[in-house]
């Protein structure tokens, strides 16, 4: 049952063909193609002179179909194929089903087999030489290293182990027409048994699995059982492998199978003489006990033999490594010894089942039984190895979609391309849901291509897998492709954002729509005036526009609307015509009045032509930048105020039309300045008699205004007095001579009025 290693350590590390994957294909450091090749297994145990042979499912043999059910008796005269009386010089064998297979009867042995065949004579023999994928092949190997009962994960670390021993072995014996044979030299194959469950779901729960160390194969050596420790691999075979390295395993500790062995010293000498440690004519003296050295294990690492050579001379020949098993047929080096010197009876006492090497098998049924995974089982008994699979994950690639399509009724077809995985092919598989309801499906094929045509608008998905032609798994990779099948494309509605457009107003035009794909619709702005196109906008996503129209006239604006998923030029359009009204502005202003501090300043405003009649005004008066003065707007383009004080007065005129939407259409803004009084007297009354300058400021009023005074003289005298009085008859104030406050404010007047009124325009 269980598999002991008898071939020799060939080298550390086996190096594998590299294989180049598909395109993108992501680099591992270790690939191997061999294992996507079906294996050719010499199928020694079952060659022989006769066989019989009967198919379960259609097989063609060399090209002619024999039906399920046929039983081919074949015989053989040493060169040539006897069957059923007609001779071959040999036989293909290839089912038409997976699911097909044949039982080979040869002798008393009859076992069930997958895959193809090719049947030669070999060494005057029949020999059937299997064609199969290396996971059915270790369906039949894995339940004859292991018992099928062994816990799942035990049999998935022997599944692992001898998946790598046969991707090491192949075309070992290419010469003979296979890879290797189904025997214990190799591995024992049986090929398959479906009542094998448990060995079954090991090999497909690991397909693809290797192990590795350093990127290189792993030579996952193996034995029944350790004795509680394994041993380093120099000590066994004089090569250091860093992964086989002595480990305590307190899973098993199990001695010998049927207890001790007793050898007498005859019995010693037969079996050195027999594996050739002595002549046959050397005498067997004794073991010498004392001279046992050991490895850290405890294993035996060497033991002297003590011999009379042909000549009588004592000699001493040493056995070392793992020859302290092999040269007495011990089941291991693990062990003690005693001599029994009154019967001449040499007792040896042991653990452990083989070479010590790698994997204990019943360490693994017992740390499988103890909860541990496989991979903690091969990383226990292989230090530093880890587990890489073969069968690389395939990803999607590119998906393409009709997007020009995504509406009621109309076909929408998906295109997806495959990247990495192992470039043997790629399955795709499609299932479309409307909103959470599947409503349709393509299964796994190698197509890429979906066409689906949906019935109703609304939210889809399209879920898309793949996986590498060798997975089982569900899928390697998917991807969820969202879409919604659409209505067509509606404009709601079109509009400008002002009522009255007036030359000079920024209209901005916007479109409402629905239906399409929702998002992403372009828009398109062609505005004309007087049937000349005057501006345009390409196609954009910013459903508004903007433009100034300068000139009065009759406009017509078109909004062309189309959806990202159509190829049309567009899918709606729209149009508004509306009128643009010239806008006024003010022509000029005109400044009337005396222009004095105290005196009324009449402004008046007048308006360039425009198409409305509805002209407003609105004025601001502002002295040293404070605002004295101002009134609402009002059709009146007259406005006065009286300024209190002389100096520089800003004047700013507003103008809005009626109609329009701004806060005023047009400002006009100058300057006019205000004189003082023009007699400014510092001492007042003034009468007879007194002398100052602010009589000869007197003096120089009347002499402008007419009256016949000999000079400013800034004397009082009765010439002035007399004067006083005829300004003051002339005005009807009381004629008393004396300048008092009224009669110093009409003398300003009159000053004032001999200037006269001035008209100003802006």
């Amino acid at each position: 049952m269980f598999k002991k290693y008898i071939a020799f350590f060939i080298s550390l590390f086996l190096i594998i063909t590299m294989l180049p994957l598909a395109i993108m294909q992501k680099v591992y450091a270790y690939q191997n193609n061999s294992y996507f090749n079906d294996l050719k297994i010499g199928l020694v145990s079952m060659s022989a002179s006769s066989i019989s042979i009967s198919l379960s499912g259609d097989y063609a043999l060399n090209g002619k179909v024999y039906p399920s059910g046929s039983l081919l008796s074949l015989t053989t005269d040493g060169t040539s194929i006897l069957l059923n009386g007609t001779t071959l010089n040999q036989i293909n064998l290839v089912p038409n089903s997976n699911s097909s297979f044949l039982i080979i009867t040869s002798g008393t042995v009859s076992n069930k087999y997958m895959g193809s065949f090719l049947i030669k004579v070999l060494n005057g023999k029949l020999l059937p030489i299997n064609s199969i994928y290396i996971e059915d092949y270790l369906k039949g190997v894995v339940g004859y290293e292991m018992a099928n009962n062994f816990p799942l994960e035990a049999l998935k670390a022997q599944t692992i182990a001898a998946r790598n021993y046969a991707l090491s072995r192949i075309g070992y014996e290419a010469s003979k027409g296979y890879d290797f044979d189904d025997t214990a030299s190799y591995q024992v194959y049986k090929g398959y048994n479906s009542s094998y469950q448990n060995v079954i779901n090991a090999v497909n729960q690991t397909r693809g699995e290797v192990l590795l160390y350093n990127d290189k194969l792993v030579e996952t050596l193996y034995s029944a059982w350790h004795g509680g420790v394994s041993e380093n691999s120099e000590n066994v075979w004089g090569n250091t492998v860093p992964y086989l390295r002595s480990v305590s395993d307190p899973y098993e500790s199990d001695a010998w199978p049927n207890g001790n062995r007793i050898y007498s010293n005859a019995q010693v000498q037969a079996a050195l003489v027999s594996k050739r440690y002595l002549s046959s004519t050397d005498i067997f003296e004794s073991l010498d006990l004392s001279s046992i050295t050991r490895f850290p294990s405890g294993r035996v690492s060497s033991i002297n033999i003590i011999y009379k050579d042909s000549a009588g001379v004592d000699q001493t020949k040493s056995v070392t490594k793992d020859n302290t098993r092999t040269f007495l047929g011990l089941p291991s080096n693990l062990y003690t010894v005693t001599y029994d010197s009154v019967n001449g009876f040499y007792t040896f006492s042991g653990k452990g089942n083989g070479h010590g090497l790698g994997m204990s098998q019943i360490g693994a049924r017992n740390r499988a039984s103890a909860g541990q995974t496989y991979n903690e089982i091969l990383k226990f008994y292989y230090q530093g190895t880890y587990i890489q699979n073969l069968i690389l994950k395939a990803s999607l690639g590119t998906i393409t979609q009709n997007s020009s399509s995504l509406y009621l009724r109309n076909a929408i077809s998906f295109n997806a391309s495959g990247i990495n995985g192992n470039g043997y092919g790629y399955l795709f598989k499609y299932v479309v849901k409307n909103d959470s309801n599947i409503v349709f499906t393509q299964d796994y094929s190698s197509s890429t291509e979906l066409n689906y045509t949906p019935l109703n608008s609304g939210n889809y998905t399209a879920e898309i897998y793949i996986k590498d032609n060798f997975s089982i798994s569900d899928y390697d990779d998917m991807k969820v492709i969202p879409f919604s099948i659409y209505n067509p494309l509606n404009l709601v509605s079109f509009n400008k954002d002002i009522q009255n457009v007036f030359t000079g107003d920024t209209v901005t035009l916007s479109s409402i729509v629905n239906g399409g794909s929702g998002s992403g619709v372009q828009y398109k702005y062609v505005v004309s005036r007087d049937g000349q196109t005057i501006a345009l906008r390409n196609y954009d996503t910013n459903n508004s526009f903007s433009f100034n129209p300068n000139l009065p006239g009759n406009y017509e604006v078109y909004v062309y609307a189309v959806d990202p998923i159509s190829k049309k030029e567009f899918d709606v359009t729209g149009k508004i015509t509306f009128g643009v009204i010239q806008r006024a502005s003010i022509a000029s202003a005109t400044v009337s009045g005396y222009l004095y501090e105290g005196k009324m300043v009449t402004l008046n405003s007048t308006s360039t032509v425009s198409d409305s009649t509805n002209i407003n005004y609105k004025y601001e008066i502002y002295n040293n930048e404070s605002l004295l003065t101002s009134n609402s707007f009002s059709e009146s383009s007259q406005f006065s105020f009286t300024p209190s004080n002389s100096g520089v007065y800003t004047i700013k005129i507003y103008e809005k039309d009626g109609l329009s939407s701004r806060s005023y259409d047009s400002i006009k803004q100058f300057d006019i300045t205000i004189s003082s009084k023009p007699l400014i007297l510092s001492t007042l009354p003034l009468s007879y008699g007194m002398t100052n300058k602010d009589v000869a400021l007197l003096q120089n009023a009347l002499i402008k205004l007419g009256y016949p005074l000999s000079g400013a003289t800034g004397y009082f005298g009765s010439q002035t007095k007399d004067t006083v009085i005829s300004f003051q008859k002339s005005k009807g104030l009381t004629a008393d001579g004396i300048v008092g406050n009224l009669t110093y404010k009409t003398l300003n007047d009159a000053l004032i009025q001999k200037a006269g009124i001035k008209n100003l325009t802006f």
